[in-house]
């Protein structure tokens, strides 16, 4: 009872960025230690961004629902 009406926060540790993205109101990119982007799904689930974190070309998609989906290009090096 005491916790009602207090702000509850959950951190989640995931590589599932389609889950993250689907379940989480706010995102961190990490990349080699650091931290590259903070914010919703849809300003962290960026092209730039995830290819610059992961090295890869990558397109973002839109679900149904509207969730940014990353779709990434057979682990093409970015140019």
């Amino acid at each position: 009872e005491v916790l009602l009406g207090l702000p509850q926060h959950l951190v989640i540790v995931s590589h599932d960025l389609g889950l993250a993205a689907r379940g989480c109101d706010r995102l961190a990119l990490l990349a080699g230690g650091r931290l590259l982007a903070l914010g919703s799904p849809e300003e962290v689930v960026r092209a730039p961004l995830l290819e610059r974190a992961y090295g890869i070309e990558v397109e973002v998609v839109r679900a149904e629902d509207g969730t940014p989906i990353a779709v990434p290009h057979a682990a093409l090096p970015v140019p």
